[in-house]
């Protein structure tokens, strides 16, 4: 009795001992800061000249603000070939407070000059991943 009490209470303090450490750890450490929620994309315009709009919602998953600069749709090499004016970069300039989120949207045309709406949908246009220019505040953090 006496070797299973002993046994018991060693096990007790290795589970305190293991969750005491658990809670150094910091709270707010997550793997990406922002995230891209939902995405949705148009086409428009003539035959010469599409407009591919976007509009997607960044979330903020830190607890700190974060001054949004630009965004850029990442596009394929054959699409860069037909960006009209190099207008891929959109100035954002606004802030996402922390635990939030802001809907971004933005446009840039592509020549399609000779393309029917079968040779345009064949360019198969997709918007997947967004280079983000970012600011934010970092301070010394004392616990």
């Amino acid at each position: 009795m006496r070797r299973f009490m002993q046994i018991l209470l060693t096990s007790i303090l290795i589970l305190i001992l293991i969750g005491c450490s658990k809670n150094n750890l910091p709270e707010d450490v997550v793997d990406d800061g922002l995230v891209i929620n939902s995405i949705s994309f148009g086409l428009g315009g003539d035959l010469n000249k599409t407009l591919v709009s976007y509009k997607f919602n960044l979330w903020n998953k830190t607890r700190k603000s974060i001054l949004i600069k630009t965004v850029e749709p990442i596009l394929s090499d054959d699409l860069r070939k037909r960006l009209e004016d190099n207008g891929l970069i959109n100035e954002f300039n606004k802030t996402i407070n922390g635990s939030s989120s802001e809907v971004i949207s933005g446009s840039f045309y592509l020549n399609t000059q000779g393309l029917d709406k079968q040779g345009i949908e064949k360019l198969n246009i997709e918007l997947k991943e967004f280079r983000i220019n970012s600011e934010q505040e970092i301070g010394i953090e004392t616990h």
